[in-house]
């Protein structure tokens, strides 16, 4: 299995017991992918899964930038045109922990 892939699967698994319903993986659009798209509350979260080693020097939510972050926007809107869209959702994994983050650039 791939590691971003498991990375993935046990964002999931930590959403759902958060109360997330889980609405679609690896969500495409022309150009940019959303790894996860979730509702809570009757809105709709783009997540963006990273992970890494415990001992890595680079926290993995720092590989995300302002353009990672408005594509992710830009393919939410355009794919649930309409929808309520609460924000993002940033789920780090290192290791088997799991730590979700609220939109980092607000």
């Amino acid at each position: 299995m791939r590691k971003g892939k498991r990375y993935e699967d046990l964002a999931v698994e930590h959403l759902k017991r958060l109360g997330y319903r889980i609405v679609v993986r690896n969500l495409r659009c022309r150009f940019s992918e959303v790894d996860v798209v979730v509702e809570r509350g009757g809105e709709l979260f783009g997540v963006e899964v990273k992970g890494g080693k415990e001992n890595s020097s680079v926290y993995p939510l720092e590989r995300i930038n302002k353009n990672k972050v408005r594509k992710i926007l830009e393919c939410l809107y355009e794919k649930f045109e309409g929808e309520r869209i609460g924000g993002l959702l940033f789920v780090c994994v290192l290791g088997d922990k799991v730590e979700v983050v609220e939109d980092l650039l607000g």
